[in-house]
């Protein structure tokens, strides 16, 4: 029943989101119901939104107005050079696919070897790299020109005042009932959520590292639901062993570190993000 339970709440999860994406991401919805009729053309999912729908030449003319027309231009270049091998069919998309990821994502130099195959195939790599380098100038000049105080982004400040915030009412919060005690745990894990979740985000980026055989494994996802896992049991031992000790911060910080941390380094949301992604990429590995 249980195992029954979860697989009807994960389906019945991922096809509640999946609406409410393609509502909230009109642009993106149109894009995947085009890709999937038409079935040609392998589309770079590592890339940028804008650049992607340019190069699977699906991009609205409403939002390619909105770009440079000169800077788009050079991104022509490069898209009419290697549209033949863009096809699904060819076996030279994944080479195209890791300049592009190299040069639009990494900033990165592509390198001698895949230089030499852009060069065989008469694709206009210069292009794209004239393209991203102008596009990166142009990014940092809007990035120093953005909303700040004092050269500090809104979003940090506003993000350190909510911790300020919160780290006040685990402070200053009285009450010695077990509600009040309670609330005031939950604060508490609030200011350890942000580590678990940034760890578990860099430890996503490890899936998919490995070589050979086990190349299908997610590392990543492994290796932070280990450490969340260790570090549940951990605060669960050192709640137990202090048991009969008194004091808030004595009981509640082993209990703030599981639930905040080790929740969020663990998170469901994130597991089962990862878990789909996983199923589609490869379907003979569904554990």
């Amino acid at each position: 029943v249980g195992i029954e339970t979860s697989i009807g709440s994960y389906v019945f999860g991922k096809n509640l989101a999946i609406w409410l994406h393609r509502r909230v991401n009109p642009l993106l919805a149109k894009e995947a119901d085009v890709l999937s009729e038409s079935g040609t053309i392998c589309v770079n999912k590592s890339i940028p939104c804008l650049e992607r729908r340019f190069l699977a030449s699906i991009i609205e003319e409403k939002e390619q107005q909105q770009e440079d027309a000169k800077l788009l231009e050079e991104l022509e270049k490069w898209r009419d050079s290697t549209i033949q091998q863009r096809k699904v069919y060819s076996s030279l998309h994944k080479t195209i696919h890791k300049i592009e990821y190299t040069v639009l994502i990494l900033n990165e130099d592509p390198g001698r070897d895949l230089r030499e195959i852009a060069f065989d195939h008469a694709w206009d790599l210069n292009a794209l790299c004239n393209y991203n380098k102008v596009k990166r100038f142009g990014a940092f000049q809007k990035k120093n020109q953005a909303s700040s105080i004092l050269g500090i982004p809104y979003a940090t400040i506003a993000f350190a005042m909510v911790l300020s915030a919160v780290l006040l009412v685990v402070t200053f919060s009285n009450g010695e009932n077990a509600y009040a005690i309670t609330r005031r745990t939950a604060f508490y894990a609030v200011l350890f959520a942000p580590a678990g979740a940034l760890l578990r985000w860099h430890l996503s980026s490890l899936n998919g590292t490995l070589q050979g055989q086990f190349s299908w494994l997610p590392v990543g996802t492994l290796l932070a639901n280990l450490l969340g896992s260790m570090i549940s049991i951990i605060c669960v031992a050192s709640e137990l062993k202090g048991i009969s000790e008194t004091g808030f911060w004595r009981m509640a910080t082993p209990r703030a570190i599981k639930v905040g941390f080790a929740g969020s380094l663990s998170t469901v949301s994130t597991f089962v993000a990862e878990i789909s992604k996983l199923l589609g990429s490869f379907p003979d590995h569904m554990w």
